[in-house]
């Protein structure tokens, strides 16, 4: 099975998006030029609405999708010869890197820094022992000395960046996985390309990873957030539209695997080694992909109070938090904005 960047290729049939692209009245607007693709493991859809131009519109699509497909082997630590996979299997060295990398290797330090470790990009190894990528019948958790192990060698401190040399290199046995972060970083840089070549009205949504630009023609982009026990059903719906906005979905309902009784998913708490507990899925709205990917998975591990707290620290971030009691809390900048199904 092919490795995603991100998550693994789950089978067709249950491949269901964390975010639900709503169908509206006008959707097969004769303006919209829709195309799809497999990258990162997913399923990435960009959708354009053109000026008179359809032809123009394809080369805009197909130039966005060469770019995701170039990040994507540039930072998936499963392509050997990436960035990531030279930092990954050269412990110890001087790694040269692009400028990609060391943007986006800066930008997970810098959520583990505002998020109290929450988010970190350094449990490679941890995230190998439980093998959610799989897929397999009968698994089960890795024994807990592993897991220990594991985490004792995880952590920026462990990583070292040197930004004018263009290089970062590793302390002991650290392994990178950007997984939390590169799918929305990659969008971001698609969605800069669209803009740059002046195409007003778009969205990219890589596996409900979403990025949105102006309107889909006369009316709002409207997304919808999947219900986290409930596949196939939206919880609440969200309308978009004018500045460059981002929509991300973490949740406990992917990548999952039930043992003794107990369900382990894929989402683990860097300082237990664990699946963190207390949500089932958090959506965020922010600006940029990158970071909306980030702090969807930050706040999971944080939980309710604390990564709330954390959401209305940030300019320009809002949230919707589900938890274990299927209770909705939506943050103070999305009040009356979220219609809840």
């Amino acid at each position: 099975m092919k490795k995603n960047l991100i998550k693994t290729v789950l089978p067709l049939t249950a491949l269901v998006f964390i975010l639900l692209f709503l169908s509206i009245k006008g959707d097969e607007d004769s303006n919209a030029v829709k195309r799809t693709r497999m990258l990162m493991g997913t399923i990435v859809e960009i959708t354009v609405f053109h000026e008179g131009n359809r032809d123009k519109s394809d080369e805009h699509i197909n130039e966005a999708f060469k770019e995701i497909k170039r990040l994507e082997e540039l930072l998936g630590r499963q392509y050997e010869g990436s960035d990531i996979w030279k930092i990954n299997n050269r412990p110890g060295e001087n790694v040269s890197v692009s400028e990609e990398t060391l943007d986006l290797v800066e930008a997970g330090l810098h959520f583990h820094a505002i998020s109290q470790g929450s988010f970190d990009i350094t449990l490679g190894k941890l995230i190998d022992l439980w093998r959610f990528k799989d897929e397999e019948e009968g698994q089960s958790p890795p024994p807990d000395d592993d897991i220990k192990a594991a985490i004792k060698i995880s952590g920026p401190q462990n990583l070292n960046i040197d930004r004018p040399g263009k290089t970062i290199s590793t302390i002991a046995d650290v392994h990178l996985d950007l997984g939390g972060i590169a799918k929305g970083f990659i969008i971001d840089r698609a969605g800069e390309l669209l803009a740059q070549r002046n195409v007003k009205n778009f969205i990219i949504d890589a596996g409900g990873d979403m990025i949105v630009k102006g309107k889909k023609g006369d009316k709002a982009w409207r997304v919808g957030l999947r219900h986290p026990r409930k596949p196939g059903e939206v919880l609440a719906s969200l309308d978009l539209n004018g500045d460059l906005t981002s929509i991300v979905t973490s949740g406990d309902y992917e990548q999952v695997f039930f043992h003794e009784g107990k369900r382990y998913h894929h989402i683990l708490d860097p300082s237990t080694g664990y699946p963190a507990k207390g949500l089932m899925s958090v959506t965020i709205k922010a600006g940029d992909a990158k970071s909306a990917d980030a702090l969807s998975t930050a706040v999971f591990v944080l939980g309710k109070e604390k990564g709330l707290r954390l959401i209305e620290s940030l300019n320009g971030v809002e949230g919707v938090l589900v938890d274990e009691d299927s209770k909705v809390t939506i943050s103070s900048g999305l009040k009356g904005q979220v219609l809840l199904r």
